[in-house]
């Protein structure tokens, strides 16, 4: 009868030990890490230094993972939670690196170092080292690192113009103490390059050109797409392919057809999205190549039964307090903007499509409706449109109910929910 007390009940000493048993500490190591697995970045942190157990799971082979995918939600840069964010960055998590590599890119944040204000600007030197670590990421993900550094640019020093330089003398071998400091720079040569930056450059310099400015690399977009091609980057192929190929459809449509084949090929149904889109547009405009019309039409319908259906519906699940009404009033809302802007309404509807997916994510305050669309419109404008929203320009829309800064810690917040994986969601 040792531990139960007169009346029948377990001593307060056995309630102690029962609890601990059937409580967290008492979970199987691979349902604790299942639990783990859920908690953010912060709680994650916290939870390291309740016991020596939790300490060890977290710091050791099994952390690695956790600190790889845990979430950074509503977690901004700042001096609080840098060193943390920048751990979690070091084991690849890439919400961890969209965050900071922001942080750099926009002086959030973070010191602006050594430098400021020059082409070796400390900030724009952290910002190219993680814009690398994002491109490497590939063929999983799209490379991402142009779309964080399209231009125009406002300034020809800025941080943005750093990264930028920083990542062409990646690629053309040149010497970058400040990568090589980061440990980046771990191979020599351009076939040891990562092929996915080629791509990130080629379209960096294709915005450039656009604008009539010079790359100052010496280097063309086809030049750079090139490169990415003859190291099977589906992306940078598909680019050479709308270049040379493409134009040529109506003499050369055989092989243009089978080289468009061959893309799609060359990767997983994520990376080679676009081509696949490409292909359909192609069949349905009567170029088959040596395919029969009726295989080139089941290919078109099993893309289009592929598509995901629209789940709008199912936010309000997610969402405790946001209506139907509101989220109608801000789409409105949206498409008022978009003919103020003259953006086209393929932006506006892969615009309203990231505002839904994020409502579907992420749990959004009513005082931030406003802030999420205008965001979802700068992101999906420079994602694809010819004519890009500034953040400044989203701010003012606003009527400046946010500011510059709230504008760009919620470009950071949407961008890293996503992982930067925007074409999965607006099926360019």
């Amino acid at each position: 009868m040792s531990g139960w007390s007169l009346h029948g009940e377990l001593s307060p000493l056995d309630l102690q030990r029962e609890s601990q048993r059937c409580g967290l500490m008492g979970l199987p190591p691979e349902l604790l890490v299942m639990v783990l697995a859920r908690v953010g970045l912060r709680d994650l942190a916290n939870l390291r230094q309740v016991c020596r157990r939790l300490r060890d799971m977290v710091d050791g082979a099994v952390g690695g993972k956790l600190w790889a995918t845990v979430s950074l939600q509503g977690l901004a840069v700042d001096s609080t939670h840098l060193l943390l964010i920048e751990k979690a960055a070091g084991f690849g998590n890439k919400e961890a690196i969209i965050k900071l590599a922001m942080a750099f890119l926009y002086n959030q944040g973070v010191p602006k170092g050594a430098g400021a204000g020059t082409l070796d600007s400390w900030n724009g030197i952290r910002a190219a080292h993680l814009l690398l670590k994002l491109d490497s990421s590939y063929p999983s993900s799209r490379p991402f690192s142009w779309f964080l550094i399209r231009p125009p640019w406002s300034s020809s020093v800025s941080n943005k113009v750093c990264a930028y330089h920083k990542m062409v003398e990646r690629c053309l071998d040149r010497r970058t103490p400040g990568l090589e400091a980061e440990g980046e720079r771990e191979s020599k040569g351009d076939g040891e390059a990562n092929s996915g930056l080629f791509y990130s450059l080629g379209q960096t310099v294709n915005f450039l050109e656009a604008d009539g400015k010079d790359a100052e690399t010496g280097q063309t977009a086809m030049d750079w797409f090139e490169r990415g091609a003859s190291h099977r980057c589906p992306f940078s192929a598909l680019e050479v392919w709308r270049r040379s190929m493409k134009p040529q459809l109506a003499v050369k449509e055989v092989p243009a057809v089978r080289s468009l084949r061959k893309i799609i090929a060359m990767s997983n149904h994520t990376s080679t999205l676009e081509a696949k889109m490409e292909l359909c547009m192609t069949y349905a405009g009567g170029y088959t190549g040596s395919v029969g019309r009726e295989e080139a039409f089941a290919f078109i319908r099993d893309q289009m039964m592929a598509s995901r259906p629209s789940l709008s519906q199912s936010m309000f699940r997610v969402q405790r307090d946001i209506t139907n009404a509101m989220r109608f009033i801000t789409v409105d809302w949206m498409i008022e903007i978009a003919e103020l802007k003259s953006l086209s309404s393929r932006t506006l509807h892969q615009a309203v499509t990231l505002f839904d997916a994020y409502l579907l994510s992420r749990q959004v305050d009513r005082s931030a409706l406003q802030l999420l669309g205008v965001t979802s419109i700068l992101v999906a404008s420079r994602w694809s449109g010819a004519t890009m929203l500034t953040i400044r320009e989203s701010s003012w829309l606003t009527d400046n109910t946010y500011s510059y800064d709230e504008v760009v810690k919620m470009m950071s917040e949407l961008l890293g929910t996503f992982h930067g994986d925007i074409q999965v969601y607006i099926r360019t």
